[in-house]
């Protein structure tokens, strides 16, 4: 009878031993897989670290080519201003020369347009005064001339009154055309001398505006040949 209760017991034993050694096998291998695990963990965190480690090493060296990058336009657009103002203050001072030259220019041929309109005028009238003076001379000339033929007709008529028939009325009619020639050659000779003087003029106006004009082409010629200097 206590051969039959020992056998369960020992069954009993066996079999907790058993469970225990199962038990005890999957505890070592949970610790093994915590083990493992733990380990994993950890060289996740070390690849975590070098891959921050990398981002950083990156984003710094980015960060500082944008730097640089920004610091060399930020010089390129300084160099550049300081060549615009450089070409704008050539420019500016190129056109003012050319301008001061054009005004100049201007200057001098106006005073010679002036002058050579002076001298056409000067002569013009030292010619008409001269032509007035022939006129006059001529008028002189004339009536002289007439004075001296109205005398000797007078004197042909007072000795042929009575044989030659012709009257003294007829000869002092000749007489009064002398002074209507003489006024009219004088009024032609001023009409000739002031159409002279008006043709003068207007050539010497036309000689000023052609002067002009070329004046201002040749300050719009200069201007579009002008350039800025490259630098």
């Amino acid at each position: 009878m206590a051969d039959g209760a020992t056998e369960p017991a020992s069954a009993e034993v066996a079999r907790l031993t058993a469970e225990l050694a199962a038990t005890n096998t999957r505890l070592a291998e949970s610790e093994a897989r915590v083990v493992t695990l733990q380990e994993t963990v950890v060289q996740m965190k070390k690849a975590a670290a070098a891959v921050q480690i990398q981002v950083e090493a990156e984003e710094e060296q980015i960060t500082n080519k944008l730097i640089k990058r920004l610091n060399e336009l930020k010089s390129e657009k300084e160099a550049l201003a300081m060549q615009i103002e450089q070409e704008e203050e050539y420019i500016s001072n190129k056109l003012q020369a050319k301008l001061d030259a054009l005004a100049r220019d201007k200057i001098v041929m106006e005073n010679a347009l002036e002058a050579e309109q002076e001298f056409i005028v000067n002569r013009l009238t030292r010619q008409l005064s001269e032509a007035k003076a022939e006129n006059s001379a001529l008028e002189g000339k004339i009536a002289r001339l007439s004075r001296s033929n109205s005398a000797t007709v007078s004197r042909e008529d007072g000795m042929d009154a009575r044989a030659g028939g012709v009257g003294l009325g007829d000869m002092q009619e000749e007489d009064v055309e002398d002074p209507a020639v003489t006024a009219a050659a004088r009024a032609a000779a001023e009409r000739a001398a002031a159409a002279d003087v008006a043709a003068a003029v207007a050539a010497a106006a036309a000689a000023a505006e052609a002067a002009a004009r070329a004046t201002s082409g040749r300050g719009v010629g200069g201007g579009a040949a002008g350039g800025a200097p490259t630098s």
